[in-house]
């Protein structure tokens, strides 16, 4: 080798006496034009993926409202659909006849009567599931909402926590902190589906998905319900706007419950305590009070409405201390419409139109009468 390259190699060696080499401290005249390159690359490139997002995003609302306007053009409106979710009051809302004694009976439940009550202007489904908790019944909600045309839901009921409020050692008790918890994710997943939130190009992004599951669990100061708190529920005006009612459990006739036991269809000692079902009913309005999903959620107080009857009158409502009688059913019937009057007058009977013109019309016109615009869920 080369003595001169030998040298050269020699001299381009960092000397090992001479210690570390320090970095020169920042100047103050920094800017964030002198961090490292790959910094400055990777900001740009986040500030050029939130730019693309919004844009994609705002494509993606002007693409689905076109479309939207585009199949609507020459289509008649939907028909509205409510879903009622719940337990045996509302398994046996849809009771037609009765095989009981005249003190035990329960028909017409209160869902033929609401069926009754929007004949021709709406589809009423109900998901009732006899002795099921708010525990048992979430995960069912899924593949029940599976079935439901989100641009037909407009009303939907959650009734759940009777069974919940056994007391604690009976298979069907769920904690009141629990049941509050179920009946948010509940909410929450109604409102998800109602409002078409779902992973993809065309939906909602995963962001605007946790932002919404945060708002879940915060206070609503700007609450459109009943708060619990004695003002009066705020009224929905939109004639398209879905919302969400969750009812209290009922209160309880503990005698009513032992009344029956021979019979077999009560139980042989109180199984429920009217006491600690007002917990229940106090979680219930809690949580309408405080979730934000961007679905006007209303809370129905059954419990205390039944209490201000007054003694003696509010328990005639119920067969067996816990199912509504043949009165109690008309009872919650009135009370429902009175509240959906109230709170959504948009749905109220008299609000919605018919889903076709009476048949005299057609005559008038020379034309046949149009079909129904949207057939059902198959139910």
């Amino acid at each position: 080798m080369d003595k001169r390259e030998t040298e050269t190699e020699f001299r381009d060696e960092p000397s090992q006496a001479a210690g570390p080499t320090l970095a020169a401290p920042p100047s103050v005249e920094s800017t964030p034009s002198s961090l490292p390159p790959s910094y400055a690359w990777r900001t740009r490139l986040e500030h050029a993926a939130r730019a693309v997002s919004r844009a994609v995003a705002k494509t993606r609302t002007q693409l689905e409202h076109n479309w939207e306007e585009w199949t609507r053009r020459d289509a008649p409106a939907p028909t509205p659909l409510f879903l009622c979710v719940g337990d045996s009051l509302t398994y046996n809302a849809v009771r037609a006849t009765d095989e009981v004694r005249e003190e035990s009976a329960q028909a017409p439940g209160w869902g033929v009567l609401l069926q009754q009550t929007y004949n021709g202007k709406a589809d009423v489904c109900f998901r009732g599931f006899s002795g099921y908790n708010s525990r048992w019944v979430l995960p069912l909600l899924p593949s029940i909402l599976g079935g439901m045309p989100r641009e037909r839901l407009r009303l939907m009921v959650v009734w759940l926590g009777a069974n919940d409020a056994v007391l604690p050692g009976l298979p069907q008790h769920v904690d009141v902190e629990t049941y509050a918890s179920n009946l948010y994710e509940m909410v929450t997943m109604l409102a998800r589906h109602v409002r078409g939130r779902r992973d993809g190009l065309f939906w909602a992004s995963s962001t605007e998905e946790a932002s919404a599951d945060e708002n879940a669990q915060k206070p609503d100061h700007q609450a459109t319900g009943d708060r619990g708190d004695g003002a009066a529920p705020q009224p929905v005006t939109s004639t398209a706007s879905p919302c969400i009612i969750l009812v209290t459990p009922p209160a309880v006739d503990e005698q009513g419950r032992v009344r029956l036991a021979d019979d077999g269809t009560a139980a042989g000692a109180p199984d429920r305590r009217n006491a600690y079902t007002a917990e229940y009913a106090r979680a219930c309005m809690r949580v309408a009070s405080q979730v934000h999903v961007g679905v006007p959620v209303h809370a129905l107080n059954v419990y205390e409405s039944m209490l201000e009857l007054g003694d003696g009158a509010w328990q005639k409502l119920l067969c067996d201390g816990l199912h509504w009688s043949r009165a109690g059913q008309q009872w919650f019937h009135q009370t429902l419409v009175r509240f959906l009057r109230q709170v959504a007058p948009h749905l109220a009977p008299d609000a919605l139109p018919d889903v076709a013109c009476p048949w005299r019309e057609c005559l008038d016109r020379g034309e046949p009468a149009a079909p129904a615009p949207n057939p059902g869920p198959n139910l």
